[in-house]
């Protein structure tokens, strides 16, 4: 998964951000010069759809919260 997420006025607080997929946790790096996090799941996606939670802070608190479902197909 690749992600790019801003904040222009106080700035993202990486330690807030969680990628869940399916209500699994899954680690991701931030890269604070491109306004992106990336991370993989430890195992593999199966197909079909799955729900996934993006859920990211800045450092005055404001909070943004984002679900979306992803179909996987097989490749």
């Amino acid at each position: 998964f690749r992600l790019k997420i801003v904040d222009e006025l106080s700035g993202v607080d990486d330690r807030t951000i969680s990628l869940e997929i399916d209500g699994k946790w899954v680690l991701m790096e931030y890269d604070p010069e491109k306004d992106r996090i990336f991370g993989q799941p430890e195992d593999s996606i199966s197909p079909g759809q799955h729900r996934v939670v993006v859920t990211v802070k800045d450092f005055c608190g404001n909070e943004r919260r984002i679900q979306r479902t992803i179909n996987v197909v097989n490749p």
